[in-house]
């Protein structure tokens, strides 16, 4: 993928910030970086705020507080050595929060991160104690905890973000937003019954394509499955049958007489009932 100059810029800028930052002989230890690097940073910054989206949204690193040095390794890092590419993935917008999350475990998989989402990390209580191997492996677990967590920033408007700009690990700021699209037990609850509702009133409109109307169909179905309702797919091809349009009724009959829905695929079906529009139109244009 071709960069645009302003990705060309960030590009060269993560990369400097990163071997700045390893240079550094600065203590893990969540204290402001030294003068001059803390002075290229906010160089470098300023000038990431005047770059177009996505770049806005990574300029929210230098409005922080938390300037530790392990975070800055972790964020420059990642834009560093993924490349700006990767972080080209779908803003969080409303509605949108179960087709994201289905993406973002995706892409938080790809960048193998995904553990610290949904199982998180221990901090320990006393880090003397721990071995040189458990003190590794916990160095470790901060960094792709810290990766995780900005990868979920660069997807975020500014009122997300402030949801959760509070969160202190990659899996709290998860459940934050998870909370605040999807709500508490009771909320799912109600937003449950409604799309049952929503399922069996679903008809098919005598001008809608099959291809358009069974999208519909999947996207209530796929609904209902994310909230925690189990929904075989031989019940919704059930609900496909008994909700065509009457000028489908052959082909329904011939379909629930020598098929088995249960050894059929949603897709199978599909393709037999634009088979059999495709069918009849043909026979419709000769007979007129």
């Amino acid at each position: 993928m071709q960069c645009s100059s302003w990705q060309s810029l960030l590009c060269l800028e993560s990369l400097s910030i990163y071997a700045c930052l390893k240079l550094e002989t600065v203590p893990d230890s969540g204290s402001l970086v030294t003068p001059n690097l803390n002075n290229f940073l906010v160089s470098t910054f300023g000038k990431l705020k005047s770059l177009p989206e996505p770049i806005n949204a990574l300029s929210r690193l230098y409005q922080m507080s938390v300037y530790g040095i392990s975070n800055l390794l972790a964020f420059v890092e990642v834009m560093a050595i993924s490349g700006v590419a990767s972080f080209q993935v779908p803003l969080l917008k409303g509605s949108t929060y179960d087709n994201w999350s289905i993406k973002m475990k995706a892409f938080l998989g790809e960048h193998d991160v995904w553990e610290m989402v949904g199982k998180g990390y221990k901090e320990p209580q006393d880090e003397t104690s721990l071995s040189q191997a458990q003190k590794e492996t916990l160095k470790d677990s901060r960094k792709r905890d810290k990766k995780a967590l900005f990868l979920i920033y660069q997807t975020l408007h500014d009122n997300a973000f402030e949801n959760i700009s509070n969160a202190t690990s990659a899996k709290e700021a998860w459940h934050k937003l998870q909370t605040s699209h999807k709500g508490e037990d009771k909320v799912k609850n109600v937003c449950l019954q409604t799309l049952r509702g929503e399922f069996e009133s679903l008809h098919m409109k005598e001008s809608e394509s099959i291809s358009d109307y069974f999208s519909r169909i999947l996207t209530v179905s796929n609904q209902l499955k994310r909230n925690g309702k189990k929904l075989e797919d031989v019940r919704i091809m059930e609900k496909i049958l008994c909700s065509l349009d009457p000028k489908f009724k052959h082909i329904v009959v011939t379909i629930e007489e020598t098929k088995y829905l249960e050894t059929m695929m949603i897709e199978q079906l599909q393709g037999s009932l634009q088979a059999y529009k495709e069918k009849r139109k043909k026979k419709q244009e000769i007979t007129e």
